[in-house]
């Protein structure tokens, strides 16, 4: 397959849940997904979960990723580095 000439510049990732490490842990084949997109220049924004609670699910928890949050009508955005 040809590469990409038009890759993406950021992914959005409205999606979260618990790998089998456990919740709100980053898994190793998602890590190493991420870190090769990133590598490629991309941006990765992760909604943190959709649960009602603090916790931060994957991917939103994995390194590099910026974690979107929506509380109390104000949007918090945090990234654990690399």
């Amino acid at each position: 397959m040809p590469a990409n000439t038009h890759p993406a510049k950021v992914i959005n990732l409205s999606l979260g849940g618990s790998t089998a490490d456990g919740p709100d842990v980053c898994g190793n084949a998602e890590q190493a997904a991420l870190n090769a997109v990133r590598a490629l220049g991309a941006v990765v924004v992760a909604a943190t979960g959709n649960d009602g609670t603090a916790n931060i699910s994957a991917p939103a928890s994995c390194a590099g990723v910026i974690a979107v949050r929506l509380d109390q009508g104000r949007i918090l955005l945090a990234v654990r580095p690399s």
